[in-house]
This record gives structure tokens, C-alpha cells and sequence, in this order.
């Protein structure tokens, strides 16, 4: 498996000698944001039930609670001045530019800024973080309380819902945050490697893209239309996405 699937199976590497603390409460907040995406889940599994009959009983949650890939990743932004002549501070994608996650659910915990000492600051833009793009085509600042956790539709929940739950096109802007870094964690919850990318019975393709034409998208995020088809596993979905987006 580790051969055929490195991207999801390959094992964890930490660096233990020079930061032993690190392992442990990476798993430790990991794990609590898939519990609570666990709780999450079982709502939208309820919600496109009763909008689609033929949806296949909880299947968000058995994804959820039993998926061998889900990710935890530490995001560090540079401060921004660093490469200074390459960024452009006045994009709102400066930062990070405008993706979809293609997992099923992505759990966050609000962003740290910290300063070049290591210490934790406030943010000194208010217009610097993470923004979604809503159905309507408007940029959003999404506004995260220090003490809660946000969650992200992600693709596969839009395939596997036949369209009735949406991705969430997202970014991350720098501002004007010299001297600053932003500092982040997330946990995506997505399929096995094995995990059909299909309909619900009686649902079309095209419905499951409704949201994901260019109408629809900010500039940047690769068509659904291009990427995937109701015959593919999640594991030649998770391929062509990543080929959509980098060299790969």
C-alpha cells in the first residue's frame, strides 16, 4: 500500500530530538477536531437525506469516523515582506491562493500570528486572513473567535451529496503584516484511497457540478467538470486534482 498509494499511507516523520512535545499534541488536537467533524458530519448526513432519498445513510460520518487518510497539516504564512518583490499584498489571495479542498471535510483552528521573537500578537491588518467565496460571487472575511474551530465543505462531499452540499472556494490574504507570521492547523477528513467518487442513484453528474461552473468560482480553481468522473476512486480523483493545481 505505502508502494501503490505514497501520497495517503506514507508514515508520519516527527522531529522528535528536537521537538518531542510536538507529536503528542499534534494527534491530541487532530484528533479532537475530527470528533467534533464527526458531529458535524452527522448533520449534513441528515440534512442531504432529506433532500435525497437514494443518499447513501450516513455516509459522511462512516467517512469521517473511518477513513485511514485523514491529514493534519501545520500551515506557516511568511511574513510578508519576506520576498517582497513577488507578493502582491493588495490580492486578497496573497497569502494562499483560491482553492477547494478536495478531501470530504476540513476542520481549522483560528489563525496565530506571531511576531520574529516567536510571541503571539494581534494581527496588525484586520483585512489579513482567511476569506470564502460565496454562491453569489462575494468575498467574505471569515471570522474565527479564538476558542472555536471552523469546518469547510470539501469536494468529495459535494460528489458524494449529488451536488446538495457545496466545496468552499477559500483563500488567505496577507495584508500589510510585516514583520508578522500567521500560523495555522488543519485536519482534512477525506475517503480511502478505495472510495468510490459516485452519485447518489437517480442523481446526474451534472447536478453534483452545479456549484462548481465557473460562474460560480473565483479565478484559479480548476473545473469539477475536468477532474472527475462518477468512475473514478478517490485515490485517481486525489491525482487528477492535484496535476489541476501544481506539476505533478
Amino acid at each position: 500500500m505505502i508502494e501503490q498509494f505514497p501520497s495517503f499511507v506514507h508514515p508520519n516523520i516527527w522531529p522528535d530530538a528536537e521537538l518531542p512535545e510536538l507529536s503528542v499534541a499534534f494527534k491530541d488536537c487532530g484528533s479532537l477536531i475530527v470528533q467534533v467533524g464527526e458531529l458535524v458530519a452527522k448533520h449534513c448526513d441528515k440534512y442531504v437525506k432529506s433532500k435525497s432519498p437514494n443518499y447513501e445513510e450516513g455516509r459522511l460520518l462512516r467517512i469521517v469516523q473511518s477513513s485511514r487518510t485523514c491529514k493534519a497539516r501545520l500551515l506557516h504564512y511568511f511574513d510578508s515582506s519576506a520576498g517582497e518583490s513577488q507578493r502582491d499584498d493588495s490580492r486578497v489571495d496573497s497569502w494562499c491562493g483560491w482553492h477547494n479542498d478536495h478531501s470530504s471535510l476540513t476542520g481549522l483552528c483560528p489563525g496565530l500570528f506571531l511576531d520574529k521573537e516567536g510571541n503571539a500578537v494581534s494581527c496588525p491588518d484586520p483585512t489579513a486572513g482567511l476569506y470564502v467565496y460565496t454562491r453569489t460571487g462575494k468575498t467574505l472575511k471569515a471570522v474565527m473567535p479564538s476558542d472555536c474551530m471552523m469546518f469547510q465543505i470539501g469536494e468529495s462531499a459535494q460528489v458524494h451529496s449529488g451536488g446538495i452540499l457545496q466545496a468552499t472556494p477559500h483563500c488567505v490574504m496577507a495584508g500589510k503584516t510585516n514583520g508578522v507570521t500567521r500560523e495555522s492547523f488543519a485536519v482534512f477528513m477525506g475517503p480511502d484511497w478505495n472510495e468510490p467518487m459516485n452519485v447518489p442513484e437517480g442523481v446526474s453528474p451534472e447536478q453534483a457540478q452545479m456549484g462548481s461552473k465557473v460562474e460560480y468560482l473565483p479565478p484559479g480553481i480548476p473545473l469539477l467538470e475536468k477532474r472527475w468522473k462518477p468512475t473514478m476512486d478517490f485515490a485517481e480523483f486525489t491525482r487528477q486534482t492535484l496535476s489541476s493545481y501544481y506539476d505533478y
